[in-house]
């Protein structure tokens, strides 16, 4: 019965139209795709390693706010965001913060990221969304 109610409701979600009477286009987007995002900066890293890579990336680039590390702020943050078409970052925002700067350091973070390769669904080029889950956890020890 929940597999009927998604199949029927759904469409009518993501086609809805904007506020306003005005109409703006919209696309599906995708969970997964036959060709999922990859993280460009990986390069040819091989597919097993690229989680790896992002890993690595995320290490380099992500601070733990100080605020959060002097009050001694731990636990998960998650933000969501969807690689569209060209393979840019979009409609980045925090599912779940626990505060002292950590959502925000975590979305900024995501803001910047270079572009992917973007996604494909039957050869063509499509938006697909992603949820990156940051732990912050202290002491604050390097990646690797």
């Amino acid at each position: 019965m929940r597999f009927l109610f998604l199949f029927l409701f759904c469409p009518m979600l993501l086609f809805s139209q904007a506020p306003g009477g005005e109409k703006e286009e919209q696309s599906v987007v995708f969970k997964i795709v036959e060709e999922m995002p990859q993280f460009e900066d990986c390069g040819a890293v091989k597919v097993l390693s690229r989680s790896e890579c992002f890993q690595d990336y995320l290490c380099s680039k992500l601070r733990y706010p100080e605020f959060a590390k002097q009050n001694k702020v731990q636990g998960e943050v998650i933000v969501s965001f969807i690689i569209n078409e060209t393979g840019k970052v979009t409609n980045a925002k925090i599912i779940q913060d626990i505060g002292a700067s950590c959502g925000t350091a975590t979305l900024n973070f995501v803001k910047a990221m270079p572009d992917w390769k973007a996604g494909k669904q039957r050869g063509k080029a499509v938006k697909v969304a992603y949820q990156l889950k940051v732990d912050y956890r202290l002491p604050d020890i390097s990646c690797r």
